[in-house]
């Protein structure tokens, strides 16, 4: 089967395309599940996060049409010019770019560890939902195995950088200092931690947290003594923050211009900073034009991302180095799954010659006792496991040279591999 990729990603579209394709928790399920359904590809896993949204597949052949049909289908997407953001992958291609993924090489913020926990998440929700199999199951497992090596071997995750703290500089440039800054944060999710753990490094500590539910938003308010609140006090506590910081998971946009500016009219002496830093974006991108607010979406953050991974860039090669490596690894047990049918059909063969030739044994010497068959029998089998094992063992081996093809062809003459034993009822 074809390993396939079909993704789009900050390199390759801004939020305002990324935002109509980002798919929620419950959204990936139905999307899998239909796909799976409907026969699209046998194997399919979803990654939505702030910067990318990919589809790994795995099918008989190329599906990254139909599924890019099916994905513009699902999200309600008419505008046909979108297509050529999205990059369309192949088996090593593909592989390679998974890692490079897993290993932060791809991620805005250079070397964030963060991807890791994302792309685990998207493998279990498949898994879940049943859209799993034997290729994209060794694929992610192999991926969170090369995000965890690089983590521990390199130094490019040193020095934490997330999303979270390149917008929190950001912010920086209209305070001083975070001492006196009140933080409002709307969403309670991880990324709204990672923005509370970036302010805190840089002296504040007077945070508001805002949630769909009051329990969620307690649950991240009171380690850090915040005040915590449902979203319907949104517009006072607007009036009250100097930041806010919106990661929210909300389908639409939670703050208009509107809202903004009757906020604006009770404090017009005083900034607002918003950073939003969700996908799809919380604010309304026209806010920015009212006096006093500056609004900074994930995409305003690429302005502060070079400075801050300087030191990482020069890890690449040593990351690089084992994506190869773990890459190599993952085409060899490829190749090795390609000459499991010949090693099942030589097996079968064997076997329809050791059963036809019992059964004539056994049926010259019909004074043989039941006992004394079974011994015959076992004996038979033993043999032929015996020399089908190191052929076996050998074609295994050599089946990792990317040379599979060849291999199968030659060993299905040199056995003489054909009918009528394959068909033999069982």
């Amino acid at each position: 089967m074809l390993i396939q990729c079909l993704g789009l990603s900050h390199n390759t579209a801004d939020i305002s395309v990324r935002e109509k394709i980002a798919l929620n928790e419950e959204q990936i399920k139905q999307f899998l599940k239909q796909n799976i359904s409907e026969g699209t590809v046998q194997e399919i896993i979803v990654l939505s996060t702030c910067n990318r949204v990919e589809i790994y597949a795995a099918a008989d052949e190329n599906k990254l049409d139909e599924l890019q049909k099916s994905l513009f289908k699902f999200c309600k997407i008419e505008d046909q010019d979108l297509a050529s953001t999205f990059y369309k992958l192949f088996d090593k291609d593909t592989i390679n770019h998974l890692f490079r993924v897993t290993a932060g090489l791809e991620s805005l913020a250079l070397g964030e560890s963060q991807i890791i926990g994302q792309i685990s998440k998207a493998y279990k929700l498949a898994h879940s939902a049943g859209a799993t199999g034997k290729l994209l199951s060794k694929l992610f497992q192999n991926a969170m195995r090369v995000g965890k090596r690089v983590h521990t071997e390199t130094a490019i995750g040193d020095k934490s950088i997330t999303v979270p703290s390149l917008a929190v500089k950001l912010a920086r440039k209209h305070f001083s200092d975070f001492t006196n800054t009140k933080v409002l944060l709307l969403g309670a999710g991880e990324m709204a931690e990672l923005a509370v753990e970036a302010f805190r490094k840089r002296g504040a500590d007077n945070f508001y947290v805002l949630s769909r539910t009051l329990a969620k938003a307690c649950e991240l308010a009171e380690p850090w003594q915040g005040k915590a609140g449902t979203m319907e006090m949104l517009e006072e506590t607007l009036q009250q923050v100097d930041v806010l910081v919106s990661s929210s998971s909300a389908p639409h946009i939670l703050i208009d211009k509107q809202l903004v500016v009757k906020v604006m009219k009770t404090r017009p002496d005083r900034p607002l900073v918003i950073l939003d830093i969700a996908v799809p974006r919380d604010v309304d991108s026209d806010v920015n034009v009212i006096d006093n607010v500056y609004l900074y979406d994930i995409d305003s953050i690429r302005d502060g991302v070079e400075e801050s991974q300087k030191a990482r860039i020069k890890e690449i090669p040593k990351v690089e180095k084992i994506i190869r490596y773990e890459s190599q690894l993952f085409i060899e047990f490829l190749e090795t799954l390609k000459i499991v049918p010949v090693i099942k059909e030589i097996r079968q063969k064997a076997e329809y010659i050791r059963e036809t030739e019992v059964e004539k044994t056994l049926s010259s010497l019909p004074e043989l006792s039941a006992e004394a068959q079974d011994h015959i029998i076992a004996m038979t089998r033993s043999i032929v496991n015996q020399i089908m094992h190191s052929p076996t063992v050998h074609l295994r081996e050599k089946a990792g040279n990317d040379n599979s093809e060849t291999l199968s062809d030659l060993v299905r003459e040199l056995f003489g591999i054909s009918r009528p034993y394959l068909d033999k009822p069982k």
